[in-house]
């Protein structure tokens, strides 16, 4: 899973205005500290990307599907664990999964982060809604992951060895690269590196 930066859904009937458009080309990422005593959470940390043309996104939530994103037919992709380590000090991160292949719980605990089974994107989409669209970033794969990708404030569209369903494409504000990606530690990409190579999706 090595998607390009290339932007999958444009603005129309519907869709977000043109100042939500998005392009991580030459976005920027940076981090600070958010204030307390926000409904009793301590916001520590707000990861800021500055897209070009858009306004900034105060980024504080990660929801990540599973299967075929972070793992290939249920087994954990070699090298998520170490890769999540940097991002889980800028953003929170959740595992948001319809768990086909029951392996949500050993996944969390390996990964040390909160899960939960969503069967249907409305499930999906009701987590954001209660985190803030505007504070969420979605990385998924599946017509189960459509409807968080779009109500996202950053939705990632992945393609891995189990495939990318249309409407993920569709709706993620970054597609993946045209080329599929040929081994697990690539399909672990999705996770590499600072959180801004997570975002740009590169």
């Amino acid at each position: 899973m090595e998607p390009s930066a290339s932007c999958a859904r444009s603005c129309g009937p519907g869709r977000r205005a043109p100042s939500r458009r998005r392009s991580s080309t030459g976005s920027r990422a940076s981090s600070r500290r958010a204030p307390n005593g926000t409904g009793g959470l301590d916001r520590r940390v707000t990861l800021v990307v500055d897209i070009p043309g858009g306004r900034p996104l105060e980024l504080e939530h990660l929801l990540l599907d599973v299967n075929g994103t972070l793992s290939d037919r249920g087994v954990l992709l070699d090298g998520v664990s170490e890769r999540l380590g940097p991002i889980r000090e800028r953003l929170e991160v959740r595992l948001v999964s319809g768990d086909t292949f029951e392996t949500l719980d050993a996944v969390a605990a390996e990964l040390g982060v909160a899960a939960m089974r969503a069967r249907d994107g409305r499930t999906k989409l009701r987590v954001v809604d209660e985190l803030g669209r505007e504070r969420c970033v979605v990385v998924g794969n599946g017509t189960n992951d459509m409807l968080a990708l779009e109500a996202a404030a950053l939705g990632i569209a992945v393609l891995g060895a189990e495939g990318t369903s249309a409407g993920a494409l569709r709706t993620a504000d970054v597609g993946p690269a045209a080329r599929p990606t040929r081994t697990r530690r690539d399909l672990a990409s999705v996770a590499h590196g600072s959180p801004l190579d997570l975002l740009a999706a590169r």
